[in-house]
């Protein structure tokens, strides 16, 4: 059996790089495809992603590297790479089912408020610590963020750093001359091409969060960008003063900052957090996410 796409075309059972062995097919990124494979030199299964060379695939590894040094529990554990004269090969740790998912198959295509603070504390977490390790992610959506496995299960891993750009101190902000990332979470200043930094990730995360708690955004049946620039402009506002209070700040937070000041990512936690503690819950409670 063989899978294809206009990045990879591999068989099952066949065996890459002498050392892994093709399973199953997972998912696909921002440069490749991800598959499910045998390490044969240990005998683990890891998820293994084969991406054409480039620039994006090739610094991915490298981002990987620097977010999992940094020692955030939000980064999934990255064992192997290496690259040939076509192809960059990534063998990561493998991971459970994205948030987009989980909400697909709920009860009524929503999530509670109380499942979605839990999500938001973790993904506000990841996302300090992925901008800490110098990196913006720039493609935020709920199919880059996925659950664990076994004792991971009740953790969110960000994942899918092909189109991340690095920060500095000194340059904490990107610029492009051109419109990159998933239309329906990308921040107003990436549709305008405007300068992108710390506070439009977390645009993105809030856009995610609003439509795990909703069920819906308002523009993702829109698909002029134009039309979908406005909306997000005009009604996003009104919609946000309507969730429930730790949503609401979140949103109010980020309008109070350019693309050059750092969020403050413990004011947004300890706003969830709290909420959490009036209905005696707390950051660590579990996630309670099945699938049907």
């Amino acid at each position: 059996m063989s899978i294809h796409s206009t990045n990879v075309m591999l068989y099952m059972s066949e065996a890459i790089r002498n050392r892994y062995v093709i399973e199953d097919y997972v998912g696909v990124g921002s440069f490749g495809k991800i598959y499910k494979a045998l390490d044969t030199q240990n005998g683990e299964t890891v998820a293994l992603k084969v991406s054409r060379r480039s620039p994006g695939s090739e610094n991915e590894v490298q981002i990987l590297q620097k977010f999992m040094n940094s020692g955030s529990r939000h980064c999934p554990k990255l064992f192997y790479s290496s690259k040939d004269d076509m192809y960059v090969y990534i063998s990561m740790e493998i991971l459970g089912v994205p948030l987009k998912t989980y909400r697909y198959k709920s009860k009524r295509k929503k999530l509670s408020t109380a499942c979605v603070s839990l999500i938001a504390i973790q993904c506000i977490e990841a996302l300090r610590d992925l901008h800490e390790a110098g990196y913006l992610h720039l493609d935020l959506s709920p199919t880059n963020l996925l659950l664990g496995l076994d004792s991971d299960a009740n953790r969110i891993f960000l994942i899918d750093f092909g189109l991340s750009k690095a920060i500095t101190d000194d340059c904490c902000y990107f610029t492009t001359d051109h419109f990159f990332g998933t239309q329906c979470y990308a921040s107003i200043s990436m549709h305008n091409l405007q300068p992108i930094g710390r506070k439009d990730d977390l645009l993105s995360l809030l856009y995610v969060l609003t439509e795990l708690l909703t069920g819906s955004l308002p523009w993702e049946t829109v698909k002029s960008r134009t039309d979908m620039v406005k909306m997000k402009i005009e009604r996003f506002p009104i919609l946000c003063k309507s969730l429930p209070a730790p949503l609401s700040m979140f949103g109010e937070h980020l309008n109070e900052l350019n693309y050059m000041d750092k969020p403050d990512y413990q004011l947004l936690i300890d706003g969830f957090t709290e909420w959490l503690n009036s209905k005696k819950l707390s950051p660590d409670s579990p996630l309670d996410l099945k699938l049907k």
